[in-house]
């Protein structure tokens, strides 16, 4: 039966913003073990005073973004006789369309510029609508006096459609899947592993152009050509907690020691370029995640 149904009225005084924004949500047991959930939600976003984007000479307020969202999922629990080791299995699917995003300003290639607008790609998006979608998987393990764990799986897409195109968005990741197992060794010490693995964010293919500089005079510059064309390489690393407990009367005493990345994997995160004026040559140095510590 229907679970809540709801809405929200708001009004922003600086962009002159009236919005209404109703949603429900649902679930249907129509199994002793088995739900399925239904979501829906029309949401209006108004641009914040303190979100102006002063700092890219854009002193405009724009109006509330619209967006609808649905999310339909079902949720199985699994019988204690089950010979599967699994207590639960979850699938979502969801859709998010955003009719009017604002402008955004990105940087496409670097990954940690403290000053990003000052960098020559950035740039100025102004997507015509946006769609975030996808589809997600958690298998929850059946517990044991020693062992937990859950596999969650992610197979998505956020795109921004600008000037009659499909692009990716800088967070746009097809595939991530996510592993964690926990280990009682003993009373009181534990051991928990936890593996990532997501696609490779989007980046933009750069070529290079001699051109006229203000005096007149050729120059070498970097172009920046298709917008997220191109991927960076798959991010994924393991990470280890070992942790020792000791309960007392008034809490628990918890020591641990975590180990990130402990197979130090060289995760590129972003793209340095590197120009020779005099030669023309361009070339690229990976700006990289944390590695082992």
């Amino acid at each position: 039966g229907l679970d809540d149904a709801g809405v929200s009225y708001d009004r922003h005084t600086s962009t002159d913003d009236a919005v209404v924004s109703p949603r429900l949500n649902a679930a249907w047991a129509f199994a002793k073990s088995t739900v399925l959930r239904f979501g829906w939600g029309r949401f209006l976003q108004s641009q914040r005073v303190h979100e102006l984007m002063i700092e890219d000479g854009d002193d405009h307020l724009y109006p509330a973004e619209r967006s609808n969202q649905w999310v339909v999922g079902v949720e199985h629990l699994g019988a204690p006789s089950s010979p599967l080791p699994v207590s639960s299995v979850r699938v979502e699917a969801y859709r998010r369309r955003v009719s009017n995003p604002r402008p955004r300003y990105e940087i496409l290639l670097g990954a940690f510029d403290p000053f990003p607008e000052g960098e020559f790609d950035r740039v100025r998006i102004e997507p015509e609508r946006a769609t975030a979608q996808g589809l997600e998987v958690l298998v929850q393990g059946r517990p044991t006096p020693k062992v937990q764990w859950f596999v969650n799986y992610t197979l998505a897409s956020t795109k921004d459609r600008v000037g009659g195109r499909e692009i990716p968005r800088s967070i746009d990741q097809r595939h991530a899947l996510n592993v964690d197992v926990n280990r009682r060794l003993g009373q009181h010490w534990n051991v928990n592993l936890a593996w990532v693995y997501r696609t490779g964010r989007p980046t933009t293919p750069l070529s290079i152009e001699e051109r006229p500089d203000e005096e007149g005079e050729d120059e070498f510059v970097p172009v920046l050509e298709s917008i997220n064309g191109r991927r960076l390489p798959n991010y994924h690393r393991l990470d280890v907690r070992l942790s020792r407990d000791w309960r007392r009367p008034s809490g628990v005493i918890t020591f641990f020691v975590d180990a990130h990345n402990v197979y130090d994997r060289r995760n590129v995160a972003g793209l340095d370029v590197k120009l020779d004026e005099e030669t023309g040559t361009l070339g690229t140095d990976p700006e990289l995640w944390p590695r082992f510590f």
